[in-house]
Formats: structure tokens, C-alpha cells, sequence
């Protein structure tokens, strides 16, 4: 099959017709290329290819999932879209290993009666950096006021040192 497609420079009044071959639209490619980027504690963004050439308008929409390792119900929260390939979770649990899984759903552009084809499913498993550790000796409240009412020295607050026996400094 050949489709043709006129496309207009913006700015100008010249069109350039293209022809594309279209007899393999149907091959509905796994996606490939899975990796994770801006990994955190609780959240991930995974990207893939569609490993689909062409025009924009044959790009096909993905149905990604994720899960944490172990559970046999697959998550997701989504609503597919034409070209997309990357999808961000946050609220993860840290130090936690999950599987993640895509594929995509071709059809034929020209034919939307027709039943969707989908591609093999892609996997990918990763696991969540450890929670941070927190600063003991940070203060998240500032103006931070200590008035040492009711402290000791055998009570003194974390970070505090006791120099002679009368002074305290942080």
C-alpha cells in the first residue's frame, strides 16, 4: 500500500508531496530501549522506543504497567496516547525492587473499525535508591530557638556539646 501526504512549510505557499509505504503498518513492534531515568527513593521516569518509523500519525499509543516485585497484580494509571514513550511514577517505596512492563497498540490509521493489534510485551526491572539519610543536626523549622529550659547535661538535645560547665554551643 502507498499513502501520500502534502506538507506546507509554515511561511511559505509551496507544498511537497511525500509517499510513504504503508504495506507493513500492521507489524506491531515491541517496544525497546526501556531504561530508567531521574531515579529516586519514591519516584521513577521510564522511557522506551516504539521501534515504529514514520509518519507522526502512525505512531502508535503504549500501555505501560508497573508493579512491585512479587505481586502478581499488574498497576496503571494512565490514558494512552499516540507517540508516547515515558511514563513517571512517584509515591514508590524506597529500597524497593518493581517490574515494569509496555506494549503498543497498533491499528491501522486508516481503519479505525478495525480491531487493535498489540505489540509483545517489554520489560524492565529496577530498583529504588535507599530513603536519604536525614541530618540529625539539621533543622527543618527556622527560625530554629532552643532556650535550654529543663535541659541538663545528661539531656542536652542531639548536636549539642557541653564545654566546661556553664557553656553550651552547637
Amino acid at each position: 500500500f502507498l499513502a501520500f501526504a502534502l506538507f506546507v512549510s509554515v511561511g511559505t505557499t509551496t507544498a511537497k508531496p511525500i509517499a510513504k509505504d504503508i504495506s507493513k503498518i500492521n507489524e506491531c513492534k515491541t517496544p525497546y530501549d526501556l531504561k530508567t531515568t531521574e531515579l529516586t527513593h519514591n519516584s521513577v521516569t521510564i522511557t522506551w522506543e516504539t521501534g515504529f518509523e514514520g509518519l507522526p500519525f502512525e505512531s502508535p499509543s503504549c500501555e505501560p504497567y508497573i508493579r512491585e516485585k512479587g505481586e502478581t497484580e499488574w498497576h496503571s494509571d494512565f490514558f494512552p496516547m499516540a507517540g508516547m514513550n515515558e511514563q513517571t511514577y512517584s509515591d514508590l517505596k524506597p529500597n524497593t525492587t518493581y517490574e515494569f512492563r509496555v506494549r503498543c497498540v497498533c491499528q491501522d490509521w486508516m481503519s479505525f473499525d478495525s480491531k487493535p493489534e498489540y505489540s509483545e510485551w517489554a520489560y524492565l526491572e529496577f530498583t529504588t535508591e535507599p530513603m536519604p539519610e536525614v541530618d540529625p543536626c539539621s533543622f527543618s523549622d527556622i527560625p530554629y530557638v532552643e532556650d535550654f529550659e529543663n535541659t541538663y547535661k545528661e539531656s542536652m538535645p542531639t548536636c549539642w556539646k557541653t564545654y566546661y560547665s556553664n557553656y553550651v554551643s552547637k
